[in-house]
């Protein structure tokens, strides 16, 4: 049986004028982690290789993170659209309303103490942010709200609550950048803390109670981190929460 020779296929690769297939690197030429670092705009001037190629990489893992987070929000929006047109069309029934809450406000003045700015880490410091934020919510729609006092926000604490709109007018909540020494008499404070040996069980709406507004890990103890905190006549454990905070 005679074989058929098979006749090679041709293919004609088209010029283009600027390029060279025999000069690949100037077709997929790869910017340098300088030019990375000028186009995101981050300054690496004076770092190390490896420490400018970590920096270009943080700002290409936050700008991926808010990526995702809007991503994130449109699918919860769009799901909420969704929701909202089967309710309207009487497939899914109507969400249930919830009873207001009669609330009957506390004379109890509780501070949050944030002279600890420059001893935590920016990841401690969100968590705080958060923390705050939580406190404040659920004081808000409570029975018993308390009187939340800040005091000595300043730092990078402060920055976080500028971008948040109108938490100045925070409803049951004052700001202050003073110390508490200074907005109120010593024989009325009293500081909450396991480092102390005395324990309080009911709690006087006549003092002024104060939490260090801290998240150390247990890093650091009450006692050490300020001076001011051994002005006062005595620090105590609070063990039992009582009555005025029981609907939190």
């Amino acid at each position: 049986m005679q074989e058929v020779a098979s006749t090679p296929t041709v293919v004609e690769i088209p010029s283009v004028e600027g390029l060279s297939l025999s000069e690949p690197k100037e077709i997929f030429h790869c910017p340098s982690i300088e030019q990375q670092a000028a186009d995101l705009g981050v300054d690496v001037e004076g770092l190390t290789k490896n420490a400018a190629k970590k920096a270009v990489r943080n700002k290409l893992r936050e700008i991926t993170r808010e990526e995702w987070k809007l991503q994130k929000r449109l699918k919860l929006k769009e799901k909420k659209k969704e929701k909202h047109e089967l309710i309207q069309a009487g497939i899914l029934p109507p969400p249930e309303k919830k009873a207001p809450v009669t609330q009957e406000p506390s004379e109890l003045s509780i501070v949050v103490d944030l002279d600890y700015d420059e001893l935590m880490s920016e990841k401690e410091v969100a968590s705080l942010h958060s923390q705050i934020r939580r406190c404040y919510s659920a004081n808000k729609v409570c029975k018993h709200p308390v009187n939340l006092v800040l005091t000595g926000l300043s730092g990078v604490l402060q920055s976080r609550f500028e971008h948040i709109t109108d938490w100045r007018n925070w409803s049951r909540i004052s700001v202050e950048t003073e110390d508490y020494l200074d907005l109120f008499p010593s024989e009325k404070l009293v500081y909450l803390t396991a480092d102390s040996p005395n324990v309080v069980h009911e709690l006087d709406e006549s003092k002024v109670y104060i939490v260090g507004g801290i998240v150390d890990k247990n890093r650091y103890k009450v006692s050490n981190r300020t001076s001011a905190f051994r002005t006062l006549r005595g620090s105590h454990l609070l063990t039992k929460p009582p009555s005025v905070f029981s609907s939190t």
